[in-house]
């Protein structure tokens, strides 16, 4: 689902299966294939405050999604797990493409008290932050969710959440078959299944402690 509403699904679901894929129901019950969302965003969130950035801007998606939200708890875990609490003037979010992205990244980048290093929620956004890292002449390190292609040939310090996206494909065909072939039988609860994540580390990490790395470095 793109959006938060599904309830039309409903009355189809009395006839034919539906399994969701990347985010759960509301309101509904029915099989779903997940990411770890929550899990993955803390460690990559992790890696950098490890690398001694404590000054992290969190670039995401609307926050109504289920992504943003779980997106951003694992953030926010990350941190209060080290004891430090995020500062929320870093934090952007309803960002919908890397054109938005682009631009909340200028502004952060543009504040005296800007961050050192930036977390994102999707490839989408983490293209448009390091859009705009390029055009300031400015390096920092960016973590964000999902790889993407040539990403480990850009020269940067990225710290990447990678899954197998076909996995969640495979995994709701599965779902699906076998609801298909329990046909009329006595229904059974909905399943969720979630597909494990994975950092991946490009470029060399950079840690500048409190601060803030100048243009053109």
């Amino acid at each position: 689902p793109a959006g938060s509403r599904q309830q039309h699904l409903a009355s189809a679901m009395r006839h034919v299966p539906v399994v969701f894929a990347a985010r759960p129901p509301a309101g509904l019950d029915t099989d779903c294939v997940l990411v770890e969302d929550f899990h993955g965003a803390r460690e990559a969130t992790a890696c950098l405050l490890a690398d001694g950035h404590t000054r992290v801007a969190f670039l995401g998606n609307p926050p109504a999604l289920y992504t943003g939200a779980e997106r951003l708890r694992g953030f926010w875990a990350a941190h209060e797990e080290v004891g430090i609490e995020p500062d929320h003037s870093l934090i952007r979010q309803g960002l919908v493409d890397s054109a938005a992205a682009e631009r909340a990244t200028l502004d952060l980048l543009g504040r005296v008290d800007g961050p050192t290093a930036v977390f994102c929620t999707n490839n989408r956004i983490s293209q448009g932050a390091i859009r705009a890292l390029y055009k300031s002449g400015t390096t920092l390190p960016v973590a964000g969710f999902d790889d993407f292609d040539l990403s480990d040939v850009l020269g940067l310090p990225l710290t990447l959440v990678s899954y197998d996206a076909d996995e969640i494909g495979r995994q709701a065909a599965r779902l699906l078959i076998d609801r298909l072939e329990q046909g009329d039988a006595t229904p059974r609860a909905s399943r969720r299944v979630t597909v494990p994540t994975h950092v991946v580390r490009h470029g060399a990490p950079s840690g500048n402690g409190p601060d803030r790395p100048s243009a053109g470095t």
